[in-house]
Formats: C-alpha cells, structure tokens, sequence
C-alpha cells in the first residue's frame, strides 16, 4: 500500500468534509461573477476578511460590472476604500475594470492572462481561478503553506511559500474533483484551527494523520524533507 496516497487521500476527503459545517460564509464565496470575486481578491490583500466585508458590500452595490467601475475615478473610490488604507488599490482597481471593459469572460479563464492586469500578481490570478471557474490551482500563503507542513512533516521557514518544491507540493495536493471547497476548507483551517501559536490539534481534522499532531502528541519531533511523493 502506498502510505503517501493513503494520507493525500485522506487530507483531500477530510478538508472537504469539515467544510460542510465549518467554512466562513462571506458574499464573494457565494458568487461565480469572476468581477467580483477579482474586485474581493484585490481588496483581501493584506487585509482580514472582516474589514472588508462592509467595503465589498458598499463597492460592488454601486459598481456592479466592470462598465459601472471603468467610468469612475480615483476620487470616486477613496471615501469607500478609506476603510482598507493603502491608497494604491483606487488606482489598481480603476486601471484593472478599464482592462476588463468589452472583454469576454473566457478572455480571463487563466492565471496569466489575469496576471497581465495592473495590481493583480500570482495569488490573486490563481484564487479567481479557483473561486470563480472551480479550476484546479494552488494558492500559496503562510497559512496554507503551515497546514501542509505540518501535516507532511516538513520544515517550514518564512520564504518557503515562494520556493517552487512547495510551490508544486501545494498544487499536488489539490483534488481534481471541487478544487474551491477544498482550499477554502484549508485556508480556513490555517486561519483559526492551524493558527501558527496555540494550534488546536484536538479539533482538526486532520490530525489523525498529520505528523505535526501526532509528534506533539507523542513528544517525538519528527521532520522530513519535502519531496513528498503524492499526486
């Protein structure tokens, strides 16, 4: 029996069943409108969910399509992003609606084809895919990259979501079958069950095969390399 297969199958079934009871449920997981889950992706940067959920609300009721945005101005945005700080989202989202006027959705039916819009970088290219098209790809943070880790036993540093091998371990993981429930299920995980202090292994599903929990439980440290072989 191939031990690596056994846990990457059970990693796949067990994330995807505590997210039945247990995701987050804010508006742009519900829609399919790749506008607005790529307007909510250029607003999640570097800011918590909660704090932009009313700005989400408040920018998508008055601009609803990307025709509505590309007329706006950069003073038109300020009051509503003044919530989000960073004055250069105005300018980004203004530039990227402009791009997007007149063009078909399956013009942006891929991560590089996004990446050519102003402000919008690799992470933010593959979430849309996944969240908005239910494409197989991996977004890769610290809280995903700490999940897998340490269900696999890794060493994990703070550049290691920008090295390739993690890179491709994360994209390994990622099922074929409904990749999006699967990786809200684990960036959702990371934020508040795998939390970098004080994780609670009792209450994760993953713990019955993740070495960070069972090492801690049996007070035996174990870490591998990352050439973890799954598919």
């Amino acid at each position: 029996m191939d031990v690596e297969r056994v846990r990457l199958a059970f990693l796949r079934r067990a994330l995807k069943n505590w997210a039945r009871t247990n995701l987050r449920r804010f508006p742009w997981r519900e829609t399919t409108d790749w506008y607005r889950v790529l307007v909510a992706e250029l607003m999640l940067r570097r800011t918590r969910p909660g704090q932009v959920l009313p700005v989400y609300e408040a920018f998508v009721e008055r601009y609803p399509t990307p025709i509505a945005l590309a007329t706006a101005k950069e003073a038109d945005l300020y009051p509503l992003l003044v919530p989000l700080g960073l004055r250069w989202r105005a300018r980004n989202i203004v530039a990227t609606a402009r791009e997007l006027v007149g063009v078909p959705e399956s013009g942006f039916k891929s991560a590089e084809a996004l990446k050519k819009l102003p402000g919008v970088g690799e992470y933010v290219a593959r979430a849309v895919q996944i969240m908005a098209f239910n494409r197989r790809e991996a977004v890769i943070d610290t809280n995903v990259i700490r999940v897998l880790g340490r269900y696999w036993g890794l060493r994990v540093h703070p550049e290691a979501r920008r090295e390739r091998r993690f890179k491709e371990l994360a994209l390994r993981c990622v099922p074929r079958s409904d990749p999006k429930t699967y990786t809200l299920a684990l960036l959702d995980l990371g934020a508040n069950i795998c939390t970098p202090q004080r994780p609670r292994c009792g209450e994760c599903p993953l713990a019955p095969s993740c070495e960070f929990a069972q090492s801690t439980a049996s007070g035996v440290v174990r870490r591998r390399k990352v050439g973890v072989r799954v598919a």
